[in-house]
């Protein structure tokens, strides 16, 4: 993948993801994502006391920060 280029694919914009989950897919430690939450970098919800993160959520925090997909998600 070319530097600068930005890909959503295998991204689901209503589905919700784990923390752990966005971290593969960007290729960062799941404390980043963390670290993002509270300094208001990535949108989170909290359903019973579980961090999830929707689809269309990372996919503004890649357009706003320049992040790039590693991993295309597969599950």
């Amino acid at each position: 993948m070319p530097t600068g280029s930005i890909t959503f694919e295998g991204i689901d914009e209503n589905r919700y993801y784990t923390a752990k989950q966005v971290a593969r897919i960007l290729g960062v430690h799941v404390n980043t994502i963390f670290n993002w939450r509270y300094a208001g970098k990535i949108k989170t919800h909290t359903f019973g006391g579980h961090v999830r993160i929707q689809g269309i959520d990372i996919i503004n925090a890649m357009k706003r920060y320049e992040l790039e997909e590693v991993e295309p998600n597969k599950s």
